[in-house]
Order: C-alpha cells, then sequence, then structure tokens
C-alpha cells in the first residue's frame, strides 16, 4: 500500500450564462440600447462573462472600483462611452463620484441614443 502521497489538483467551477441572456443582450442592442453590467465578480470573471453575453466588445472598457474612483475625471469621462462593465469594490456601495458619473453617462447616452442600466 502507497504511504505518504500528496495530491495535487486544480479544480474549476462555472456557472453558466443562462441561454436566452445572449439573445436577450442582442435585442437589446438592436433596439439601440447600450447594455452595461455592474457586478461584483473578480473583474477577470466579469470580463468573461460580459464578453459571453455580447455585452463587453473589443472596443468597450471594463474598469474595477478603485481605477474607476481614482482616475483622473479627464481620463475618465471620454472612456464613459464605451464602459460597459464595472466592478465595484463593495456591491452595496454607491459613491457620490460614481453616482454623479453614471448620471452624466445617461446624459451622454441621450445624446448617443438610450440607456439600460
Amino acid at each position: 500500500m502507497d504511504r505518504d502521497l500528496i495530491a495535487f489538483a486544480v479544480v474549476g467551477i462555472k456557472d453558466p450564462v443562462r441561454q436566452e441572456v445572449p439573445d436577450a443582450v442582442r435585442t437589446c442592442q438592436k433596439a439601440g440600447i447600450v447594455v452595461r453590467m455592474v457586478t461584483g465578480d473578480n473583474i477577470h470573471t466579469a470580463r468573461h462573462i460580459a464578453r459571453e453575453c455580447g455585452i463587453l466588445t473589443d472596443d468597450a472598457v471594463a474598469l474595477e472600483g478603485p481605477v474607476f474612483r481614482t482616475m483622473p475625471a479627464a481620463e475618465l469621462i471620454p472612456l464613459l462611452p464605451r464602459l460597459r462593465v464595472r466592478k465595484p469594490t463593495k456591491s452595496t456601495t454607491l459613491t457620490a463620484r460614481g453616482f454623479t458619473l453614471m448620471l452624466l453617462l445617461g446624459l451622454l447616452q441621450v445624446e448617443g441614443g438610450p440607456l439600460c442600466a
């Protein structure tokens, strides 16, 4: 009988995107709605899920909370129309800056098309 063995394993799990979500996102986009995602997931997971759903494209931006909060407004404001995924530090906290920028994003979208949050 073998003794002093070491088991080494890497295990991954995936919570799949519901089958109807990519079609729903496409339907919204065809109607001119910009679909955005705010999630508590790890930013890498969030990007992957957003790509699977059709929310995050090659020209779109995904930002983590600390980057979003510390980025100078002069850099952040031009990114807002392309912002598709935001991962806040605490999913239940909406900072005053975040709220203001979301409002600004909504105003930008009024000129460029409908907004879906």
